[in-house]
């Protein structure tokens, strides 16, 4: 009975041991590239692998507006002309989409709407693994 306690105790010190998952997951967008532009009405095609050293869980993508130097306070208004400032916030849960595994790639397709507002505008995307770490990656590209 000693020895099956003794050898229970060796087990659980063993297992619990085990170092926790520290290192966020890596981010690697082939599409768009940096500055790249696409016209209103059309997608913006974005083509990115997620990686990580234990396993992946989800991401999200957000887009939004930086006419004025990144202050967030034009999102959704109305501008001049009749044109919609553009947003959009997309997530693997949303779209029934959870990551696994270490590695995955993603091929995404967003519609710009056709009356967006022309501009500069930021695409961030963000993946987390398993154990909570968080990366990001923030690019810009404009709409016209």
């Amino acid at each position: 009975m000693k020895k099956i306690t003794l050898l229970a105790l060796i087990t659980l010190v063993l297992f619990s041991c085990k170092e926790a998952d520290t290192t966020a997951p890596k981010i690697v967008v082939a599409t768009p590239q940096q500055n790249a532009a696409v016209k209103a009405g059309e997608e913006l095609c974005i083509q990115v692998t997620f990686t990580d050293d234990v396993a992946l869980n989800s991401y999200k993508i957000n887009i939004h507006p930086n006419f004025n130097g990144h202050a967030h306070n034009k999102i959704g208004q109305t501008s001049p002309g009749n044109t919609i400032d553009f947003e959009t916030t997309i997530t693997s849960e949303s779209r029934n989409d959870k990551l696994s595994g270490k590695e995955c790639f993603r091929d995404i397709d967003i519609d710009i709407s056709d009356n967006a507002t022309t501009g500069k505008y930021h695409l961030l995307i963000y993946c987390t693994d398993l154990a909570g770490n968080e990366a990001y990656i923030a690019q810009d590209f404009s709409i016209e």
